[in-house]
């Protein structure tokens, strides 16, 4: 892949958040576990920041749904960020994703076996076992992404799920190039 079109540089490192332009190259690191890494293991993803109000529209039903859906379309801000990943790091997200989905599908099973049975008491908590099971299974898409947009302010993205090393690396690299 040739990544010469990303020139925005990294703005800087913000706690646990590496604040960065659009479009952006990140340095050949490792987003999740900061080993060096090499061009073969670079990948390009696009990400989206909507306001994360705009979720408490869906609760006004089908016409919350779609006035969601038309803000979100017209009010997101994009960025395209090229990254490294190593293969260590491709193996901590694969565990994170086997990891969620495991425990979903225990809860599932959980609550289809509460649904077999003939006590109605446990028919209704087989209906929270289904609501738990969504639940648990947004939460690990959620945190089984390389990374996030936590923020957007004034044409900057705060990006999350980076390592510390990673953002010691960008510190360090800013730090040798400063002087």
């Amino acid at each position: 892949m040739n990544y010469s079109s990303a020139t925005t540089e990294i703005l800087e490192v913000s706690g646990k958040l590496v604040v960065v332009g659009t479009p952006v190259e990140l340095p050949e690191y490792c987003y999740i576990s900061g080993e060096p890494v090499t061009t073969e293991r670079r990948f390009s993803k696009t990400l989206y920041y909507i306001n994360p109000l705009l979720v408490f529209l869906i609760l006004l039903g089908i016409i919350g749904i779609i006035v969601y859906v038309i803000i979100n379309y017209t009010t997101r801000k994009r960025v395209v960020v090229h990254y490294g990943l190593s293969v260590n790091g491709q193996k901590k997200l694969k565990n994170k994703r086997i990891c969620g989905t495991l425990i979903s599908l225990v809860i599932l099973a959980g609550a289809i076996y509460l649904f077999m049975q003939d006590d109605l008491d446990l028919i209704g908590l087989g209906f929270f076992g289904i609501a738990l099971f969504i639940i648990a299974l947004v939460i690990t898409l959620s945190i089984s992404t390389v990374m996030r947009v936590k923020r957007y302010s004034n044409g900057r993205f705060y990006l999350s799920g980076s390592s510390e090393k990673f953002r010691e690396n960008i510190s360090k690299q800013r730090r040798d190039t400063a002087v």
